[in-house]
């Protein structure tokens, strides 16, 4: 059960209960994860997060004001979320976010969003239907999750059609340091 104090960056859980200290080795850097002793803290930040989920949750009400988190937003599945930062500062918002991560090794990481109690799930995304009627959300997120979008004919993009309530948004971003990249390239120029 995720821990709150004054500061949303007080998220908390015991080590006992996810003893997975790899995480913190491989993402700690990218201020995901940290370690205090008998605790793990999720500060709110990520590889897209660079600044915390906060100011990324601001920047986004910024670009589009009429997304209204908490109002006109409510309802949000975050596609590749890792440790489920994204959602979590969402519920701060009073939005609720099912977090899904797409591929089996990123078990441990829902592990810790379940743990904080963000809602969370690993899904065969790209193979499957999600298991979510259509219209349920009003936010698709992915940040930096590298998934081909318009692979196949752009079938996933016709699924995250099908979840999308009338008028919601589907939001998707990169950090400008893989623009470089010749498959983020294609990706980017496939999406245009």
């Amino acid at each position: 059960m995720a821990v709150i104090g004054d500061d949303l960056a007080l998220y908390q859980i015991l080590l006992s209960n996810v003893p997975h200290t790899r995480l913190v080795e491989d993402k700690g850097g990218q201020n995901w994860i940290s370690r205090e002793k008998d605790k793990f803290k999720f500060p709110g930040g990520g590889t897209q997060f660079i600044h915390g989920a906060n100011e990324y949750l601001d920047q986004i009400s910024q670009m589009v004001p009429e997304i209204a988190f908490g109002n006109r937003t409510r309802v949000a599945l975050d596609v590749g979320c890792g440790v489920a930062s994204f959602g979590a500062f969402l519920l701060s918002r009073s939005v609720i976010t099912m977090s899904i991560a797409p591929k089996d090794v990123h078990e441990n990481q829902i592990q810790f969003a379940l743990e904080r109690g963000v809602p969370a799930m690993v899904v065969a995304f790209a193979t499957h239907r999600l298991p979510y009627p259509s219209q349920a959300f009003d936010l698709i997120h992915c940040s930096r999750c590298r998934i081909n979008w318009t692979r196949d004919d752009g079938i996933l993009l016709l699924e995250v059609n099908r979840l999308l309530r009338a008028g919601g948004y589907f939001v998707w971003a990169a950090q400008p340091v893989y623009k470089h990249e010749e498959a983020q390239q294609a990706a980017w120029k496939g999406m245009s």
